[in-house]
């Protein structure tokens, strides 16, 4: 009987420390929700900030882009007619050096033509170096363009990362579950 008494004692016992352990493994479960869930909301938030922004930024880089080539094919156009100007200047400076040659008033329009003639090839020199300016900032543009999409694919990374933690989170959290099949040594 005395037997039976120390071993019932011993169930109390056990049942009581179990009993307290639960509990507490409780509580550490709610604790640890409640993290959980911070931190989930936080990620998200953050993942929407990081979202507008790249958003915002790859617009831009479109945008810039856009203005770019626009911006060339002007400059193409601008050359080309340079060019064209640049011609009839030299006509122009021609047939007035021969209308110089034969009438004696006309030396100082042809000097100031072939003055204009020097300026507009420096001119056309001028637009030339711009465009290939311009070529170049294409360029560079190109290589922001190439790093927002890299940004890109980094953002899915990182989001794919953010999950995983999620999930290691909710993982530490289950351990409090485990006790589910020892509810038989808790007192009624």
């Amino acid at each position: 009987m005395a037997k039976d008494q120390e071993l019932d004692d011993a169930v109390a016992i056990i049942s009581e420390a179990f009993g307290s352990f639960r509990a507490e493994m409780e509580q550490i479960n709610t604790v640890a929700t409640k993290i959980a869930n911070k931190t989930q909301w936080v990620i998200r938030v953050t993942m929407g900030i990081l979202i507008l922004a790249f958003s915002y930024v790859f617009f831009q880089v479109t945008q810039v882009t856009t203005n770019m080539i626009d911006m060339i094919g002007s400059m193409d156009t601008m050359l080309n007619r340079f060019g064209g100007m640049s011609e009839d200047m030299g006509y122009l400076t021609n047939s007035v050096q021969a209308m110089g040659n034969h009438i004696q008033g006309m030396p100082v329009i042809a000097q100031d033509m072939q003055r204009m003639n020097r300026d507009v090839a420096g001119m056309r020199h001028s637009v030339s170096s711009m465009l290939g300016e311009v070529a170049s900032m294409e360029k560079n543009i190109e290589f922001i363009r190439l790093g927002t999409y890299q940004m890109a694919d980094r953002f899915v990374s990182v989001n794919g990362a953010v999950s995983h933690m999620n999930y290691n989170v909710r993982q530490m959290s289950r351990p409090t579950n485990m006790l589910g099949p020892m509810n038989w040594l808790t007192p009624p």
